[in-house]
């Protein structure tokens, strides 16, 4: 299928596209089979301007269409945002970026293309990659929340531990680029359970209500070991939320980092655990801006 998909990229013929890396789970080699996570691929571009990267988004997104459908309800095939090489160097912290370093397969160009981009320390990650975690994973309980019980739903519910662990040791300073060290030093049997399943997407998974209180606890170990960093106020965060969002927002938690002005009421939303609740529109926008 990798091969269809480079073919099929080939033939746009797009000038400015200098490589597509398949990266997240499937490209470190910790993608679960039958199929459980998404494809994700990585686009790298050549000084492409944004009217560039918005042609490439469209020739890429028929590709993606073309392909989920073949493999089942809840999978989808990812192309990433098109980026320069000064884009992705804004991100060089980010967890996605640093495992992408350490496990991709090229689809498109060379893999010496992302030599531009440098190594992290785990133990060194900013805390934003925690709240980071505990957003993306706190919108998928809640869109899962939102449906009965479907592959979406049970992939969404897993995939909750797995961030609520990842955070909590983002934010201790102990995280690992290996799940099964990460696993290790959690010692969780709710985070092995979520492992497992991720590796092998049969069987048990935990309830939506477990998974919620799982979330929920590690906001609250998150938020109480690193509060200073997280309640920091700033005019850099200021200025990042009215220049993106065109709003001040909830006035309580102006200046704050985006993500945690996500999380806080996120955090309140996911403790109701009302099945079918729909998702402020606002709080999604707030998601689709800065996620």
């Amino acid at each position: 299928m990798l091969a269809l998909v480079a073919k099929d990229i080939a033939a746009l013929n797009l000038p400015r596209l200098k490589g597509v890396y398949l990266g997240g789970g499937y490209g470190r080699g910790e993608g679960g089979s039958p199929f459980y996570n998404d494809l994700d691929f990585f686009v790298l571009t050549d000084n492409a301007s944004e009217i560039e990267k918005d042609d490439i988004a469209v020739a890429l997104d028929v590709i993606a269409m073309a392909y989920s459908p073949q493999f089942g309800d809840g999978f989808h095939v990812d192309f990433c945002r098109a980026k320069n090489r000064a884009d992705f160097r804004k991100d060089e912290d980010r967890v996605m970026i640093q495992e992408l370093l350490r496990g991709f397969v090229p689809i498109f160009g060379k893999a010496e293309s992302l030599s531009f981009l440098h190594l992290r320390e785990a133990s060194a990650l900013p805390i934003t990659e925690a709240t980071r975690y505990l957003v993306n994973r706190g919108m998928g309980l809640l869109m899962a929340r939102r449906g009965g019980e479907t592959v979406f739903s049970r992939v969404n519910v897993n995939k909750a531990i797995l961030g609520a662990g990842d955070a909590m040791l983002v934010a201790e300073g102990r995280y690992d680029w290996d799940i099964r060290r990460r696993a290790a030093a959690l010692a969780s049997p709710s985070y092995d359970r979520a492992v497992a399943f991720k590796f092998k997407p049969v069987g048990a998974v935990a309830s939506w209500e477990d998974a919620a209180k799982i979330w929920i606890d590690a906001v609250d170990a998150v938020i109480s070991t690193r509060r200073r960093d997280i309640f920091r106020r700033s005019v850099r965060q200021t200025l990042r939320w009215l220049k993106r969002r065109h709003t001040f927002g909830d006035p309580k938690t102006f200046g704050m980092d985006a993500l945690t002005r996500i999380l806080l009421p996120m955090r309140a939303l996911v403790s109701e655990g009302r099945f079918g609740q729909p998702i402020p529109g606002e709080m999604m926008k707030d998601w689709e801006v800065f996620n």
